[in-house]
């Protein structure tokens, strides 16, 4: 009775070191694709703050060329400011990325803007307000005033 009860019990420590064998393989399954997952968060997030940095690149380049401009009260381009100077847009994409057709036409357009010489600004005559539109009671309005 005593062996059989030896030999129930080594066969019970077996099979419960097989699920334990098996509960391990599981754990090493799941450790090894989370270790997957975070290197693949990793150079997604290393691919997302280049992409960050050109894009801010370009909106800075971009916020310098539509200072260019200035508008009047009427609406009307008043021309370009002397001596402005554009940073060089760099052309090269940043490390494991391509440059697309967009990107592309960016920078030729940036290129196009950094070599255009500056217009002289135009002179305005400043009027007062009050003489471009006169709001005395004169005797011109005098219908409009009953």
């Amino acid at each position: 009775a005593s062996i059989s009860k030896t030999t129930d019990l080594v066969g019970e420590i077996a099979a419960a070191s097989q699920e334990q064998a098996q509960g391990i393989d599981q754990v090493n399954t799941a450790v090894a694709q989370m270790d997957k997952v975070t290197q693949q968060n990793a150079a997604n997030a290393e691919e997302s703050a280049s992409a960050s940095e050109e894009l801010s690149a370009q909106a800075g380049s971009l916020r310098e060329m539509v200072q260019e401009f200035t508008l009047t009260n009427s609406g009307r381009n008043s021309g370009y400011h002397q001596n402005v100077r554009t940073p060089a847009v760099a052309t090269a994409a940043p490390a494991g990325r391509t440059l697309g057709a967009s990107d592309h036409t960016f920078h030729q357009i940036a290129a196009k803007a950094n070599t255009t010489p500056a217009r002289p600004q135009k002179a305005q005559a400043k009027v007062a307000a009050e003489k471009a539109i006169p709001l005395n009671d004169s005797e011109d309005l005098s219908d409009f005033n009953s």
